[in-house]
């Protein structure tokens, strides 16, 4: 390093004195002790079974991660540093169980236990490295199975918590909905009709016409806009409306609609005021409690925020630059890819139409019904001879049902079998139009562009127009303004700015202008990089408006949360919702929680008054999660837990060994009680088992490739007019027979393997234990 750099350097590091000096092994001890007592003290404040938590601490077999990087904090160095320089001086983990022996008893009669109704918590000693962010699963699961043993078994109990929750269900439904009229109709509201205080200037910015977007062939569907102009205006410039759409929005809405105070609430609120509707539905439902629509604006909040910070924004954006270049530039290959469109839309009903009217179908659909009624009926006359409830009057009317379906479904596959041979016959003749048909739609096929595509160039079965564009100069147009619009800042696009993008285009005349007029068109509407969120929508509904009017209605958007209108919603409960809903029938009151307050601080309490905790700790256990209090109930009686994930530290060995070999034997390790001649014989037989599911293993795989070629072939060369249904039946049957097998044979061998590997580690332990003996 150079003197001028090494200077540099010396200059910039920081002078302030370390808080903590460590010289000596003394000193080194010491430190680690007070950053343990820390840490004993955090975790007393926050656990009440003390004696559970002096046996977890003991049993670690590693330090809780942060504790050695608080020491070199603390010294003012640079991690790592104090565990290289000291782990070979002493043990860290002896001075850990050492300190925890000695001082835990007497830090745990110094500090209280937390009281469950104590919404406080006390902030640690040492500042802590902050969690990252939780990540949230769900395990699946029956309701009746996770119910309390006492509920199920009361079929009064049971039919209460059932219909409650049928109820409330429903009452959810209709308040999601109810709510996202709402929502969407102030979003419209804000989009198309806003104050004028809302913008800096006296007068609300005028609305785009169609005529200046769009050349006039593009004007397909003009019943969509009013008087030849779109409704959408540009997002308001004022920061008196940035607070709109939020929680405490969506909350307002109801207040507004639904509460007690709704003229107060609306004077509060004048920018809110003006979106508001008139609404003269029913109120929601008793069961809707306050905590139970918390939830729900909650999940409505999410969902918004989750459009708004999506792609949607750009992808919008790119759509309108690339389907009004396309208008402006190259209208011959935009007509004639939209004529296209139509009539490949056209033929597809045709043939649709043309199957449902399709004799050889309509005999099928008999064959089928007819063969379903015969299996129905051959199942209940085995059924009821089985039980012995056949007498020979019923005996007779099933045998004469089943001659019956019998004769008619010979005559419906009979009849199919001349429909087919009298169509075959006739189609070929037409072969050698057909052939030319279908290469025609074969070159169709191969121009289809469409606003999701990047387009490319191909030779047309028509000369294309010297006017038009190419599709790669349209993708650097495209690139180009879609930088415009984002970097500039003016409203209107300058020639300075456009030279200086396009230095090696060489624009033409017909160029300049449509790229003026798209920037021109869409940069009042694209809000800058700081604003708020909810000035994304009016890019996203002027964006639909103009989709709709050209005819590409199938890329329009949503701009707010929808709500399925023949879907019943599933009902997301927590624990204060679980008290209000569900109180009056399980026996909260007898866990002394008395109000929603209350259930919030104890929500393991409140679930275990009605879901059997050790069960569903054991399933979240078993999905690699933790149960966090939050269950959603779906319309099959199935059961979402909502948990974090648990990811378990990797486990080293190396304190293992390090023990071993100091004479000593880790803790919760178990003595080998079997001798070395039991686990050679153990291991011999354990790697016959694991020859014979590896040779069964590659019979099943041998078999299974055999039987993927003989079906290849027989594919290729077709099967059987009559053999070919009972063919492929066996042949798919035994090819998932196979699989089955091989699944089986794999799955026993990795078990195999596992067990070979406890035995020869318990052995290796026995030999090292009878060596360290002799010597």
């Amino acid at each position: 390093m150079g003197r001028k750099r090494s200077t540099q350097m010396e200059d910039t590091r920081s002078t302030t004195k370390p808080a903590l000096t460590i010289t000596s092994t003394e000193e080194a001890i010491e430190a680690l002790n007070t950053q343990i007592k820390h840490f004993l003290t955090d975790q007393l404040r926050k656990h009440k079974d003390r004696d559970k938590l002096k046996a977890d601490l003991l049993g670690k077999q590693r330090l809780p991660k942060g504790l050695l990087l608080n020491i070199d904090q603390l010294c003012g160095k640079t991690a790592p540093w104090f565990a290289p320089n000291y782990h070979k001086r002493f043990h860290f983990l002896d001075t850990w169980r050492g300190y925890i022996n000695h001082h835990y008893d007497e830090l745990a009669a110094m500090i209280p236990a937390p009281t469950a109704s104590s919404s406080k918590t006390t902030s640690p000693s040492q500042p802590t490295k902050p969690t990252q962010k939780e990540e949230i699963r769900v395990a699946h699961k029956s309701l009746r199975q996770i119910l309390l043993p006492a509920i199920n078994e009361s079929p009064e109990a049971l039919s209460n918590v059932l219909s409650t929750i049928k109820d409330a269900r429903i009452a959810v439904t209709k308040y999601s909905r109810d709510m996202f009229t709402l929502l969407h109709t102030s979003v419209l509201k804000y989009a198309t009709n806003p104050n004028a205080d809302w913008y800096t200037s006296a007068s609300v910015p005028g609305r785009v016409t169609v005529n200046n977007v769009l050349p006039s062939f593009a004007r397909r569907n003009l019943d969509q806009v009013k008087d030849g102009q779109f409704s959408t205006l540009p997002p308001p410039t004022s920061s008196s409306c940035n607070d709109v759409f939020g929680i405490q929005h969506i909350q307002y809405l109801y207040s507004s609609h639904f509460g007690h105070t709704r003229e107060s609430t609306k004077t509060s609120h004048p920018n809110w005021s003006h979106l508001a509707v008139d609404w003269s539905f029913d109120p929601p439902s008793k069961l809707m409690t306050s905590n139970v629509r918390s939830v729900y604006h909650n999940k409505l909040d999410t969902s918004f925020k989750n459009i708004l910070a999506g792609k949607s924004f750009v992808k919008m954006t790119r759509y309108l630059v690339r389907l009004l270049l396309r208008l402006w530039l190259s209208p011959t290959r935009e007509q004639r890819h939209t004529n296209m469109k139509k009539s490949f839309a056209k033929k597809k009903r045709d043939n649709a139409c043309a199957l449902h009217d399709d004799p050889a179908k309509k005999m099928k659909a008999l064959y089928c019904n007819t063969r379903n009624a015969l299996r129905r009926k051959a199942k209940e006359m085995s059924k009821k001879r089985s039980r012995g409830a056949l007498n020979e009057r019923q005996q007779a009317g099933l045998d004469r049902r089943m001659s019956n379906l019998q004769e008619k479904m010979d005559f419906y596959k009979k009849e199919r079998k001349q429909i087919i041979s009298s169509k075959h016959s006739s189609s070929v003749e037409a072969q050698s139009s057909t052939d030319v048909s279908i290469a025609t739609d074969a070159d169709a096929a191969a121009l289809s562009d469409d606003l999701d595509s990047d387009g490319r160039n191909v030779e047309d079965h028509e000369e294309p127009s010297e006017a038009d564009v190419s599709a790669r100069r349209m993708r650097s147009l495209q690139g180009i303004t879609m930088k415009l619009l984002f970097s500039e800042s003016d409203v209107t696009l300058q020639d300075t700015s456009l030279k200086k993008h396009t230095q090696k285009l060489q624009l033409i005349d017909k160029e300049v202008r449509a790229m003026k007029l798209v920037f021109n068109t869409l940069k009042p509407y694209i809000p800058c990089e700081n604003a708020p969120k909810c000035h994304r929508l009016n890019i996203i509904l002027f964006g639909n408006e103009v989709l709709r009017v050209a005819g590409y209605d199938k890329f329009t958007m949503e701009a707010c949360p929808s709500v399925s209108a023949g879907t019943t919603y599933s009902l997301s409960l927590d624990a204060p919702s679980v008290h209000e809903l569900l109180g009056k029938h399980i026996n909260v009151k007898e866990k002394g929680i008395g109000s929603a307050a209350q259930a919030r601080h104890q929500k393991n309490d409140v679930f275990a008054c009605l879901f059997n905790m050790d069960k569903v700790e054991q399933i979240c256990s078993k999905n690699g999660i933790q149960f966090i209090h939050h269950i959603d109930i779906h319309g099959s009686w199935d059961v979402s837990l909502r948990g974090t994930t648990v990811k378990p530290r990797q486990k080293s060995v190396y304190e293992e060994r390090k023990l071993r070999g100091m004479g000593k034997t880790a803790p919760g390790s178990v003595p080998v009680q079997e001798s070395i001649d039991e686990l050679d014989l153990c291991i011999k037989n354990l790697e016959k088992e694991r020859d014979v599911q590896s040779k069964s293993a590659r019979i099943a795989t041998a078999s299974l490739s055999d039987l993927g070629k003989n079906m290849k072939d027989k594919l290729t060369q077709g099967y059987g007019d009559e053999r070919f249904k009972q063919e492929r039946h066996d042949d798919v049957k035994a090819e998932r027979i196979l699989k089955e097998q091989k699944r089986e044979a794999i799955k026993a061998k990795h078990d195999i393997l596992d067990k070979l590997a406890e035995k020869r580690k318990m052995k290796y332990l026995h030999q090292k234990e009878q060596s360290d003996k002799s010597a």
